[in-house]
C-alpha cells in the first residue's frame, strides 16, 4: 500500500519521534512522556503560578499580550471555544516564554502550539481523527488527557523552537541568514530571475 501521508492514529506519535520529544526505542519511550510530563508540570508553580504583583511589569505585559492572541488562535474550531483549551495555551506560552527569555514571547508563537494541540488531542480522543475532535465537550473530557496533551505540546514546541528561536529574537538574525541564502540560491540556479528582481527593485526581505 502506498501512503501519501502519515495514518491518522500514528500522527501524533510520529511527530514527536521526528522532534526527538520521543526516543527511538520502545521500550523507552512509557517512561520519557512520564518523566517529560511531571516535568513540564513542576514548572507550573515555579514560573507560572504567580500573583500578578509578584510578575515583571514586563511579564505582566507579555502575558496580557497572550491573553489577547489566544481567542484568535484557530477560532473555526469549537475545540478552542473551551475554557480549559485556552488556560493550557496560557500556561504552555508563558512557561515557555519565561523559560527563553531572549525571545520571549511573540505573536505567532501561539499559531505554532496549535498543529500540535490538535494532533495530540486527537490522537488520545478519535484515533487520530482531528474533525471528530469537534464532537467532545471539552468539560467532560478525562483531566489526565487534557494535561497529557498539554505538556506534550508544551515540549514538542519547545523541541521545534530550539532549531529556529533566533527568527524571534530582536533584528531575527536567523530570518535575516535564511534570506541571504535564498538570495543565493536563486542567483545560482536562476540568474535572469535574480536580475529582473534586482533590476525592479525588490529585495529578498520582502519574501
Amino acid at each position: 500500500q502506498n501512503l501519501t501521508r502519515v495514518p491518522d492514529p500514528m500522527r501524533g506519535p510520529v511527530w514527536q519521534l521526528l522532534l526527538g520529544y520521543l526516543p527511538t526505542k520502545l521500550e523507552r519511550r512509557e517512561a520519557t512522556l512520564k518523566r517529560k510530563r511531571n516535568e513540564y508540570f513542576e514548572c507550573i508553580p515555579m514560573y507560572y503560578a504567580s500573583a500578578d504583583a509578584d510578575r515583571s511589569e514586563e511579564d505582566q505585559k507579555m502575558l496580557r499580550q497572550i491573553l489577547l492572541d489566544i481567542p484568535r488562535t484557530n477560532p473555526g474550531m469549537p475545540v478552542f471555544h473551551s475554557d480549559r483549551v485556552r488556560s493550557s495555551f496560557e500556561r504552555i506560552l508563558y512557561i515557555w516564554a519565561i523559560r527563553h527569555p531572549a525571545s520571549g514571547y511573540v505573536q505567532g508563537i501561539n499559531d505554532l502550539v496549535t498543529p500540535f494541540y490538535v494532533v495530540f488531542l486527537a490522537h488520545h480522543l478519535s484515533q487520530g481523527n482531528i474533525e471528530e475532535i469537534n464532537k467532545f465537550d471539552m468539560a467532560e473530557v478525562d483531566p489526565a488527557i487534557l494535561d497529557a496533551v498539554e505538556a506534550d505540546s508544551y515540549w514538542c514546541l519547545t523541541k521545534l523552537l530550539d532549531g529556529i528561536q533566533d527568527h524571534y529574537t530582536m533584528g531575527q538574525p536567523g530570518l535575516q541568514r535564511m534570506v541571504y541564502r535564498l538570495q543565493g540560491i536563486i542567483q545560482r540556479i536562476d540568474q535572469p530571475l535574480h536580475d529582473h528582481l534586482f533590476r525592479e527593485s525588490v529585495n529578498y526581505n520582502q519574501f
